[in-house]
């Protein structure tokens, strides 16, 4: 997903993957500053490589490991030894541990991110051509979270629950959003209210963002749909269980709503439980918290 969120960035000369054969080129050359800001050991090799007069970030021990290149990244490196650390105990922003490895000031620098203008003609579209009632707010539900730790998962009951909450209490325009994973159950949701939501389908990430972009409010769990709408300064509802809500800066543009077991975070792949964390997050709570981020919109204005 890197290149599609990176291609339009000005700040940017020169894009490589590292799957790419081009990426050879970057041995070629030399640098003043090199920032190995991923945990990933291919990315951390690769640095390792990189001829640069200073060196910052992630990097490969002798035996292969995880190691770090300077000393202020060593509390990024500790937040993945130390879950008491990550749990608990860190008040850090990712942002922030990002700022800290680099040695910079950070003043909560917002995301850099530019609709492609086409992708957001053709997200435009998509919403007129649904023909969606209501003269209530655009709101989006993004159903998926990644299959890596799948328990970020809301449940599909809880979002059509939101659904018919916020068309009664708003006369909201509902729209689903996801990836092609997500597909069949935002079909099946949109069959459920025929006609009243409607599911958006799955788009490449240009156009997805562009979606993102044209509602008023986002509804999601912690994902990728969480970090575009805040670049795209979407109001978001991001809901968390299993994973560290204090890694996330909202920039005064959204909230959290955080499930309070003991058991959490976790940062599984499957519960342990019969009913997850998240299903305690109920649609009542969302749509408070997306009536109050109206409320506070406005008096803002």
């Amino acid at each position: 997903f890197s290149v599609p969120i990176l291609k339009n960035t000005s700040m940017i000369d020169r894009l490589f993957t590292i799957e790419s054969a081009d990426c050879f080129r970057v041995l070629a050359q030399e640098f003043d500053y090199l920032y190995s800001l991923d945990k990933d050991l291919r990315a951390a090799a690769l640095a390792m490589q990189v001829k640069a007069h200073h060196r910052k970030g992630y990097a490969l021990s002798p035996w292969g490991t995880l190691d770090i290149f300077n000393d202020s990244s060593q509390y990024a490196l500790l937040l993945g030894l130390d879950d008491n650390l990550k749990f608990f105990n860190n008040l850090k922003t990712y942002q922030e541990t990002i700022y800290q490895i680099a040695e910079l000031s950070y003043e909560r620098d917002p995301y850099v991110y530019k609709c492609d203008p086409v992708s957001l003609q053709k997200a435009k579209k998509i919403i007129d051509e649904l023909k969606i009632p209501g003269s209530g707010p655009k709101i989006g539900l993004n159903t998926g979270c990644g299959s890596v730790f799948a328990t970020k998962k809301w449940p599909s009951s809880h979002f059509k629950l939101l659904a018919e909450r916020l068309r009664k209490s708003l006369d909201a325009r509902i729209f689903l959003l996801g990836g092609e994973k997500e597909q069949l159950e935002n079909e099946t949701i949109a069959n459920e209210f025929t006609g009243e939501i409607a599911n958006t389908k799955s788009h490449s990430l240009d156009v997805f963002a562009g979606l993102l972009h044209e509602m008023d409010c986002i509804v999601t769990s912690d994902s990728m749909a969480l970090h575009l709408a805040l670049a795209v300064r979407t109001q978001t509802i991001a809901l968390f269980g299993p994973t560290c809500a204090q890694e996330i800066d909202f920039y005064d543009n959204g909230q959290a709503l955080i499930a309070k077991r003991e058991c959490c975070p976790c940062y599984r792949s499957h519960c342990l439980f019969e009913t997850s964390c998240m299903a305690e997050l109920t649609p009542e709570m969302v749509e408070n918290a997306i009536l109050e981020g109206f409320k506070r919109h406005r008096r803002s204005r």
